[in-house]
């Protein structure tokens, strides 16, 4: 029964929205082209879509936090080939995966992943966000938070978690920030 004043994600009277499909969210079929934006960063720092060249970064990038940290529950940090062969399966689902450079050397790397498997969480994403650490702390992260929020909602994405196991302040102060986002 639909509540008074309340209406659904189409705008109709109702408290909940009835998906149109059991599709997932595909980033390929965006009705508008996905731009990132440079607004809220360092001038220095450029966001954009990820390519092959930039696997040898990533996993460069990657391979400090599994190292150093406990938030990707890896105990030993994959090869060049298997990241290769994940991101090609994040853009394979049509999701983005951007990186971030400053001075043409990726400083970042972020991308959304599905959420669950479960046909009810098809526009709901995980985001990851993996920072260089000698750049930590000069905006990259958010940055790349920033972008990854609008890609994901030209995609059709409807929810965007971000699962933090570290208690690291930076991490959930910038998380928070794309969280208030409408």
């Amino acid at each position: 029964m639909a509540q008074p004043g309340r209406t659904n994600c189409h705008g109709r009277p109702g408290s909940f929205c009835r998906p149109q499909s059991n599709e997932m969210v595909d980033c390929r079929r965006a009705k508008t082209p996905i731009r990132l934006s440079t607004d809220e960063m360092d001038s220095k720092i450029q966001v954009r879509v990820s390519s092959d060249a930039d696997v040898a970064a990533i996993t460069e990038i990657y391979a400090h936090h599994v190292r150093h940290g406990t938030g990707s529950f890896e105990i030993e940090p994959p090869d060049a080939e298997e990241i290769a062969r994940r991101r090609l399966d994040i853009e394979a689902r049509g999701l983005p995966y951007i990186v971030a450079e400053s001075d043409n050397v990726v400083v970042g790397y972020a991308y959304a992943g599905p959420y669950r498997p479960r046909v009810a969480y098809r526009f709901t994403v995980e985001n990851s966000v993996y920072v260089h650490p000698g750049h930590l702390g000069r905006g990259v992260g958010r940055a790349l938070l920033s972008a990854l929020i609008d890609a994901c909602q030209k995609c059709g994405c409807r929810q965007i978690v971000a699962v933090t196991w570290e208690y690291c302040k930076q991490s959930v102060s910038n998380s928070a920030v794309g969280s208030t986002r409408s």
